[in-house]
């Protein structure tokens, strides 16, 4: 959930590394993400510099997809206006930027999506993927597609396993995609073996997609290839500084950021009449933003910055760490709400769990300065684990040792990798250590170039 943003922008030589299974309780998460073993994940310091944008999120909260009537016509409306807005306003901004750098140029983007399929009219098919109505999908993949293309390169590919899809984005979808992929999204039941129609192995698949393009296609000369789902509109302030950080070694994954239904996007929501339409949790949501407060419009975040914390997930309470993860499930909770390059109203923070719905929020600052080099506060310390209904406290497992495993067999202890210059923790995860010394890795090079110049600071 720290570095987990549903896309990823890596190298070449990273993703024909990256192997992604296919099984049959494979989801759409699985080519959102990178293990440890083949790149370490790096995030933007400042939350405004590298974030997505997830639209399908507001879409679920009010449960737009079951909603029905004067409610359902009424939302659509006011979604797809503002949608349709922000799509034009990118594209114009898109037609009018000079040529693109050599580095932007090199980069492929691929969105996986899938709307409907004629497979699906089969009973046992399994086409729950996705929160969204077909309809909205589309244009929540325009609106992602210029996003793209205004920010990062032209080349934009869409990734399906539906031969509806793949018609609507060649002859339809009114958009000049670089490439259209097809996959086949049938996989045989464990028990049984038969066959069936799952469009939630679209992420791994796009992933093996992508490799065997990057191997055989002549026309896929990239050195860089940006994989999302495509509801997620991208906001960077410097495409070129996000694309110089990557190597073999490392990827960049953007904040995930949730937009949330506010009554200065949907007029409707400021109606007595309008509220009685929503679920009761997203009644609790104005509620709460209401005691939030004034929402924070940062244009185009040119002096602005909001400095998420710096830790890995090891309960150390530094800032950043899940133990100081911000709650939304409460009256008044302590997070932010802005407005990023006319986008929906969003929670100013990187989304770390969707279950509790916990955030890693940050402070928004009018300020031109770059986030501090490493600030290390000291957060409150992980809450204390309470006792079961019983009174029974679970005792603690002993560290390298695998319950589950009949035979008493230990598994094998995580120890801290060690690497000149670098700082890590027990996650695998490293960071410069704050001096440079000989014999420095290149990665660990740039990630201290990366920080001195987030910084300020002039580099030797």
């Amino acid at each position: 959930g720290q570095a987990y943003g549903a896309a990823w922008l890596a190298h070449r030589a990273t993703v024909l590394k990256h192997d992604v299974p296919i099984r049959d309780n494979t989801n759409m998460e699985s080519g959102g993400w990178m293990p440890a073993k083949v790149a370490t994940p790096l995030q933007s310091v400042d939350l405004l510099d590298c974030a997505v944008e997830h639209l399908s999120w507001l879409e679920r909260r009010i449960g737009l997809r079951d909603a029905r009537g004067i409610a359902k016509k009424t939302w659509d409306g006011e979604l797809l206006s503002m949608l349709g807005k922000r799509a034009k306003r990118l594209e114009r901004r898109a037609s009018s930027h000079r040529v693109k750098g050599p580095r932007r140029l090199k980069t492929v983007a691929v969105l996986p999506f899938f709307a409907t399929s004629p497979e699906c009219e089969d009973p046992k098919a399994a086409c729950t993927t996705g929160s969204s109505a077909p309809a909205m999908r589309r244009h929540f993949l325009n609106t992602t597609y210029w996003s793209i293309v205004d920010a990062l390169t032209p080349h934009v590919v869409l990734s399906t396993c539906s031969h509806t899809d793949a018609q609507f984005a060649r002859q339809h979808s009114g958009l000049k995609w670089f490439d259209v992929l097809e996959s086949e999204c049938f996989i045989p039941r464990r028990i049984t073996g038969v066959p069936f129609f799952k469009p939630a192995l679209l992420g791994a698949k796009t992933v093996h997609a992508i490799r065997d393009k990057l191997q055989n296609d002549p026309r896929w000369s990239f050195d860089y290839v940006y994989y999302s789902e495509a509801d997620q509109v991208l906001h960077t302030r410097n495409a070129r500084f996000m694309l110089s950080v990557v190597d073999e070694t490392t990827y960049v994954s953007p904040h995930r950021m949730q937009p949330i239904a506010h009554p200065s996007d949907m007029p409707s929501l400021a109606t007595a009449e309008g509220r009685d339409w929503l679920p009761r949790w997203s009644q609790q949501d104005l509620d709460r933003m209401d005691r939030i407060g004034s929402v924070i419009d940062v244009d185009r975040a040119k002096n602005w910055r909001c400095c998420v914390g710096r830790s890995e997930c090891t309960g150390d309470g530094l800032q950043g760490d899940r133990s100081t993860w911000t709650p939304w499930k409460v009256p008044k909770p302590a997070l932010g709400l802005v407005r990023y390059d006319n986008s929906f109203v969003m929670v100013a923070a990187h989304q770390g769990s969707y279950g509790k719905l916990e955030f890693r929020g940050c402070t928004l600052e009018e300020s031109d300065q770059a986030c501090p080099f490493d600030d290390r506060v000291v957060a409150k310390p992980p809450p204390k684990k309470h006792a079961g209904r019983a009174g029974h406290v679970a005792k603690p497992v002993k560290r390298g040792f695998r319950p589950d495993l009949n035979k008493g067999e230990p598994w094998p202890e995580r120890r801290p990798r060690k690497i000149k210059g670098m700082r890590c923790g027990p996650a695998g995860t490293c960071r410069p250590d704050g001096g440079e010394v000989e014999g420095m890795t290149r990665a660990a090079r740039q990630v201290l170039d990366q920080d001195r110049y987030l910084a300020g600071l002039e580099i030797g």
